[in-house]
């Protein structure tokens, strides 16, 4: 590593010098360019290198990542496994105080959000408008609704807050009573304009009695992406029955008997029934999801107004969460709330983490959860796995589990290699090591949320028989 030195005593002690920095770039590059040869020979095709003149290069390549970096995702990988900051500022970085120690962390993304998730559950931030709910009912300016319905609405409907009832994403001023007259109407006739009131179509987004605000962002996120859901489910049985449709148009050939083109006109016209119901269904969801964009947006610029509001209170009980030690006007340059397309995996991972935000999965709706384990079985197909989450007959166990999974697959592999694997019906792009640590995992988790009984080695029958029919 080092040339020998000695010195000029008459003992010729021998000494050497630091490494040159030169020479450990150049071991570092030929460690990177072998990072990036085994992990393609796993089929992961991740950069590592890139062409270089530099002395320090290897086979004619350097590094894209400094050296530097390695000390940088040794102390973050400590601090996220809970060592405590204290013992790897003494022992590990040897830094003067434990803030520049923090200051090195840089935690992944999963594990950033882990923690996030977990401080803002135990924090009742999701809940923290229940504790101004006196104040809060004669702030007007701080609520918004469905302002077509603006005329329908008495000025004072939320001076009575022991009457609100909590609904997805809001609340009901009238304690969920007027949903048969939520939505109102008028006819024009000669003398006067009357007005008629129906009952809600839909969810409480398309009622003129809905009221949210600031204060309910995390509800209106969790009920916008229920109904994006239902909506992506339906759109998706929709377009299967349009292409049973098409695959009955190519059977209409002049060669048909009369009972064979009546059969197939029936056919068609009940497709054409069945794909009106879906549209039915439809409308009155997407009308909701129109609803609430626009009430969420309108929220969203009112949220200033609602830390001010806030701050002239009395502090009230509860915990607190301190997201950044910025002013207000340095914190907006670098946070932003934004509306960004995911596929379904994607989306139901978000509408969990909204409900575990305020309180647990009980928070979200069956489809959903539902979903989450259908999305985790059928990975666990493809891979081939010993059980399913089928397998669990428990509703609460089979959901905590399929949700554990599915932060599992986010962190292994990400929002879109997992949507992928589900829509291609293929195994998660992991290397042997990954797999095996995460099949480990799995069969851990399983067996825990699986009682006694159904461990039993006759329902290993069972799964010899899917495995058959995997073919």
């Amino acid at each position: 590593m080092s040339n020998e030195y000695y010195r000029g005593d008459n003992k010729q002690t021998r000494y050497y010098q630091p490494v040159s920095h030169n020479k450990l770039y150049k071991l570092f590059n030929a460690l990177s360019i072998e990072t990036e040869k085994r992990l393609a020979a796993e089929g992961r095709n991740v950069r590592l290198t890139q062409t270089s003149t530099s002395s320090s290069s290897h086979e004619g390549r350097t590094s894209i990542y400094e050296i530097h970096g390695l000390r940088v995702a040794g102390i973050s990988r400590l601090i996220e496994m809970g060592v405590p900051v204290s013992i790897v500022q003494e022992f590990i970085a040897g830094h003067a105080t434990a803030v520049m120690t923090m200051y090195y962390s840089k935690a992944e993304p999963g594990a950033f959000k882990a923690r996030l998730l977990e401080a803002l559950q135990n924090s009742g931030t999701a809940d923290e408008w229940d504790w101004y709910r006196e104040p809060l009912s004669a702030q007007r300016a701080l609520w918004t609704f469905n302002r077509r319905y603006a005329r329908h609405r008495a000025d004072d409907i939320l001076e009575q807050p022991s009457s609100w009832k909590t609904v997805p994403g809001g609340i009901c001023p009238v304690g969920g009573s007027g949903c048969h007259i939520g939505i109102p109407s008028e006819e024009e006739d000669p003398d006067k304009i009357v007005r008629h009131y129906s009952p809600v179509e839909g969810g409480c987004g398309n009622c003129r009695f809905f009221s949210t605000g600031p204060a309910f962002l995390i509800h209106q996120g969790l009920a916008m992406n229920e109904l994006m859901l239902e909506l992506r489910l339906l759109g998706r049985e929709r377009k299967a029955l349009y292409d049973a449709l098409s695959e009955l148009a190519w059977k209409d050939v002049p060669d048909l008997t009369e009972a064979e083109r009546h059969k197939l006109v029936f056919d068609k016209q009940l497709i054409k029934e069945k794909i009106a119901d879906f549209d039915r269904k439809s409308e009155p969801l997407i009308l909701e999801w129109i609803n609430r964009y626009r009430m969420y947006t309108e929220s969203a610029r009112l949220t200033k107004e609602w830390k001010g509001f806030k701050q002239k209170r009395s502090p009230t009980p509860g915990h607190f969460l301190l997201v950044a030690g910025e002013s207000d006007d340095k914190l907006r340059r670098e946070v932003e709330v934004r509306f960004e397309k995911s596929g379904d995996f994607g989306l139901v991972r978000n509408i969990l983490d909204a409900a575990i935000i305020q309180g647990g999965l009980e928070k979200a709706s069956s489809l959903s959860k539902d979903a989450c384990s259908q999305f985790m079985d059928r990975i666990l197909r493809t891979e081939d796995s010993r059980h399913l989450l089928m397998d669990i007959r428990d509703d609460r166990l089979r959901h905590r589990a399929a949700y554990l999974m599915a932060s599992m697959v986010e962190h292994l592999v990400g929002y879109e290699s997992a949507q992928e694997a589900i829509d291609a019906r293929t195994p998660l792009p992991l290397s042997v090591e990954k797999r095996d640590e995460f099949h480990r995992w799995v069969a851990s988790t399983l067996a825990e949320a699986m009682p006694p009984s159904q461990k039993a080695l006759p329902n290993q029958s069972k799964q010899y028989d899917r495995k058959i029919r995997r073919g």
